[in-house]
């Protein structure tokens, strides 16, 4: 495994979250974009480039200043022919400080234009999840299902506390991607 994160919406994944987002200080809601909130190492996972500033860290947390990392497309849209780094978007009445700029990616399909997006940390706003997906990057010829399938069962080897097998859904793509949704535990 290279690297692993969680998120909102995965890229492809069919789901997104719009809303309207302005520059702090303009008037309210200007723009539509998409809002994803994702864990550490997300941009590294989907392979998703880091065109200006930084990435979200693991200290990126309840305790620090709400922070966005946006598209370039939104970039472009709330701060044209501005350094968005170090500005304000506001997104359902809270400003958030832009600390990134990353490159553009589709949520729905590949014949679609890439939207506006913002990103938030998860660390910043885990109560607000119903539910998650989790990306994994992985290298070498292991059966990534396996893995995992082993991983969701039962650490004390008691049937009864195991989860059940893991659905999945593999999507064709370069590189190649799993996605899993793991059931709740039975207890």
């Amino acid at each position: 495994v290279e690297s692993a994160t969680l998120s909102m919406d995965v890229p492809l994944g069919g789901s997104n979250w719009t809303t309207g987002a302005s520059p702090t200080g303009r008037p309210a809601d200007s723009t539509l974009v998409q809002v994803n909130s994702v864990g550490p190492r997300y941009f590294e996972t989907f392979g998703i480039p880091l065109r200006h500033g930084r990435k979200f860290g693991a200290r990126d947390d309840a305790h620090q200043a709400p922070l966005a990392v946006i598209s370039a497309s939104a970039a472009a849209r709330l701060f044209p022919g501005r350094d968005p780094v170090g500005q304000h978007v506001t997104v359902h009445r809270t400003s958030l400080e832009v600390v990134g700029v990353v490159g553009d990616t589709r949520y729905w399909s590949l014949r679609e234009a890439p939207q506006p997006t913002i990103y938030r940390p998860y660390l910043q706003m885990p109560d607000t999840w119903e539910e998650l997906f989790y990306g994994i990057r992985a290298r070498g010829d292991s059966d990534l299902v396996d893995v995992l399938g082993a991983a969701s069962a039962a650490p004390d080897g008691d049937p009864a506390t195991a989860w059940t097998a893991p659905q999945r859904v593999v999507q064709h793509k370069t590189p190649p991607t799993l996605t899993l949704t793991l059931p709740e535990p039975t207890e």
